[in-house]
């Protein structure tokens, strides 16, 4: 005989959750970020076999997204109290973009991602984007199934580049014709 295992998003019943998704607010930034962290924190260390120790860049990453676009970030809330997902969305003019979505580990597979990606796409609707686009790893078969759903397709892998810059020290300046 198995023993019963209670798991977190599933009341003593077995019953989902009652989720609502709702508009960020500038209060649930750090719990964002936490969420954020959280469950790529889980995707990176199944992937990587290491647990990154920060994946975002903290609550810079969720603040200032909030910031430029606060009517395109959304959170899924457990029962009025906890928050189990988010999703940051942007609209510039006509393109909207997507990413990233993401939910608790325990509570995926409950639905709570569509529910995110819907109140998304409305948002698009709403500032009537003709262009839609969403980060995701390319990869991640569930990543791209769970997108698919929603009519995004795979385009292209664009690769990310950065460098860092040092700017504590001032440059000479160099003479011009000579």
């Amino acid at each position: 005989m198995r023993a019963t295992v209670d798991r977190a998003g599933l009341d003593p019943q077995g019953r989902l959750p009652k989720v609502l998704v709702r508009r960020v607010r500038k209060g649930d930034l750090s719990r964002v970020k936490d969420v954020l962290e959280q469950t790529f924190g889980d995707f990176l260390e199944r992937q990587l076999g290491t647990r990154p120790r920060q994946a975002f860049n903290g609550a810079q990453y969720v603040h200032h997204r909030w910031l430029m676009e606060p009517w395109g970030c959304f959170v899924a809330e457990e029962d009025n109290a906890k928050i189990v997902g988010a999703a940051l969305a942007v609209a510039w003019g006509s393109v909207g973009l997507l990413g990233p979505v993401a939910v608790l580990t325990h509570y995926q597979n409950q639905t709570i991602g569509q529910q995110l990606i819907r109140a998304t796409q409305e948002f698009f609707d709403e500032n009537k984007t003709t262009l839609q686009g969403v980060i995701t790893y390319p990869t991640s078969p569930k990543h791209l199934a769970l997108y698919h759903k929603f009519g995004y397709h795979p385009k292209a892998l664009t690769a990310l580049m950065s460098r860092v810059l040092d700017r504590s020290a001032p440059r000479p300046a160099t003479k011009q014709g000579g």
